[in-house]
């Protein structure tokens, strides 16, 4: 049987950027996010060859984040008015980008306990062992981990792409596990988790290269290896660095991720409806998607022949 090529898309990462670009209104409501959506994943088809499939996960509530850090993800917070606006725009426009993906017929998945993320660590190793070929999503650089010999991390906003070939030269780190270690160690702003301290998005990478992991470099400490160290060495050898450490793994690591239970994985059901999909593109008013339907329905793999009168 012939491997697919999976498109394994970080929905909120994707449909958050397209909400970003140039402001689209209809009737006095935003619709860029579900246009730039769509022209997105059209784009995705077209430029990759052969048998692929689409799969979107979206994102739930990591609630075992939270428990292990509070304030996991805290500064997404609304700041002011227009920050808020703009999060209730976002908002409105994600049950049509769910209900044109179905239409289209593109697989979707989500669970209320979990993030895209924790859904691609736990899917991504199976397609791989499978001999699927995989191409992660994403603009979200922590999808970085699961980059492996069939498996390419791709951000289409920025048009990046990555592999095992140039992971060093894009990530300053030789292996993927080594990425996650640095991550750990210094933290991420974005997400509201401080690092260990004292060691930087520069030193990390150095400091994996020179002992090959954390693990190695506490295991000398412990063995009294050291006489002296630098003073953000000796604070990750502490106790309290040692627990920030691990907490941050536990947060950042996908193979650490709680998995998701039996039944819990929700699944959009994905039935092709092409008189539906022009209806919703005529209400919202995507007049260069109608004016090349049918091609644009060929590069999701749906043959549409235009009535004539």
């Amino acid at each position: 049987m012939a491997k697919k090529h999976i498109l394994l898309v970080d929905g909120n990462s994707l449909l958050h950027a397209n909400h970003h670009a140039t402001p689209l209104t209809v009737g006095g409501m935003q619709v860029q996010a579900i246009f730039g959506m769509l022209r997105s994943l059209k784009s995705l088809m077209s430029i990759t060859p052969g048998d692929k499939e689409l799969l979107v996960a979206w994102d739930g509530r990591a609630q075992f984040r939270m428990e292990l850090l509070p304030e996991y993800k805290a500064n997404r917070v609304a700041a002011d008015p227009a920050q808020q606006a703009s999060k209730d725009a976002f908002k409105r426009q994600a049950p049509f980008v769910e209900k044109a993906l179905s239409m289209l017929g593109i697989r979707q998945m989500r669970s209320p306990l979990l993030e895209a993320d924790d859904l691609a660590g736990h899917l991504i190793p199976k397609l791989a062992e499978a001999g699927h070929r995989v191409t992660m999503v994403s603009g979200d650089k922590d999808w970085l981990q699961m980059v492996g010999p069939l498996v390419t991390w791709y951000d289409p906003i920025r048009d990046r792409r990555v592999n095992e070939s140039n992971f060093l030269e894009f990530t300053g780190y030789f292996h993927p596990a080594g990425f996650v270690q640095g991550k750990a160690l210094t933290g991420d702003n974005s997400d509201n988790i401080s690092g260990v301290g004292g060691i930087g998005e520069k030193g990390a990478p150095l400091f994996v290269a020179e002992f090959g992991s954390v693990k190695e470099f506490l295991k000398r400490f412990d063995a009294g290896e050291f006489k002296k160290l630098p003073a953000a060495r000796q604070r990750l050898a502490s106790p309290e660095g040692r627990a920030v450490f691990e907490r941050n793994l536990k947060l950042m690591d996908w193979s650490l991720s709680r998995r998701p239970e039996p039944g819990e994985v929700i699944n959009t059901p994905a039935i092709v409806d092409v008189a539906g999909f022009e209806t919703l593109c005529q209400r919202l008013a995507f007049a260069s998607i109608l004016r090349d339907f049918t091609p644009f329905l060929a590069a999701f793999n749906i043959t549409h022949i235009k009535e004539t009168a």
